[in-house]
C-alpha cells in the first residue's frame, strides 16, 4: 500500500489557512513549514500488477516519450489516410504542433489501409514528448488541417 509523507495527509494548501502545518508551495519545491522540502516529482509510471508507482524528478528521461499508441481513432474525412502518414501532432491544448510519423497497428496485409475505422495507431515523434499521457487525446493534424484524433494509452 501507498504511504504518505508526514504532513502531506488532506491538508489543505489554500494561502488563508490557518493551519500552520499545511504543505506550501515555493516556486518549484512543495516545502513543510520549514522542516523539509522538496522537489515536484511526477509520475513516470504505474504498475497495478506490483502495486508500484514509479515517480521522478522533471528532468527524469522517463518522462519524456519518442512514441505514442493512440487508440480508438477517429477520422474526420470518415476514412483512414494512406500509411505512413506524415503529420503533426498535438496532445495537450496550446501546445506547438509536433512533427509525428503515424503507422497503424491494425493493417490488412493487401494494402496499406487500416481494417476498421476506430483503430489503433503508433504515433512516432521526430523529438522526445514530455508527459506523454495515457487517457489524453492526440490529434493529427497536416497543412492545418484537423484529420482526426484518438486516445493515448
Amino acid at each position: 500500500p501507498a504511504r504518505q509523507l508526514p504532513g502531506f495527509a488532506d491538508q489543505s494548501n489554500d494561502e488563508n489557512s490557518s493551519d500552520k502545518s499545511a504543505p506550501r508551495r515555493r516556486g518549484k519545491t512543495l516545502c513543510h513549514w520549514r522542516r523539509f522540502c522538496v522537489s515536484r516529482i511526477y509520475v513516470l509510471a504505474k504498475n497495478f500488477a506490483k502495486n508500484e508507482l514509479v515517480v521522478g524528478y522533471e528532468d527524469d528521461p522517463l518522462l519524456y516519450k519518442k512514441t505514442a499508441e493512440v487508440s480508438e481513432v477517429n477520422w474526420v474525412s470518415g476514412q483512414p489516410p494512406k500509411f505512413p502518414l506524415n503529420c503533426e501532432v498535438r496532445l495537450r491544448h496550446r501546445q506547438p504542433l509536433q512533427k509525428a510519423v503515424i503507422r497503424p497497428l491494425t493493417l490488412d496485409s493487401s494494402r496499406s489501409k487500416v481494417q476498421s475505422l476506430k483503430s489503433k495507431v503508433m504515433v512516432a515523434f521526430s523529438k522526445p514528448q514530455r508527459a506523454v499521457t495515457p487517457g489524453q487525446f492526440a490529434a493529427f493534424y497536416k497543412n492545418g488541417e484537423c484529420l482526426g484524433g484518438g486516445v493515448i494509452k
